[in-house]
């Protein structure tokens, strides 16, 4: 469960980190219906699963 945890953690902070690179502000995206904060999450979903499928 650990590693599960930490992914989850990875992912939103990458999340994150996408959207501010994109220059938008995560405490101002809505978290529901969560569109705004799903896309970015799924943006980092996709860059994990790239990295374990080039490994």
């Amino acid at each position: 469960m650990q590693y599960r945890d930490n992914l989850m953690l990875d992912t939103e902070m990458l999340a994150r980190a996408l959207a501010a690179t994109a220059g938008v502000e995560w405490s101002g995206l809505r978290d529901y219906p969560g569109y705004g904060k799903n896309y970015w999450r799924d943006k980092a979903r996709r860059f994990f699963k790239l990295d374990a499928e080039a490994a």
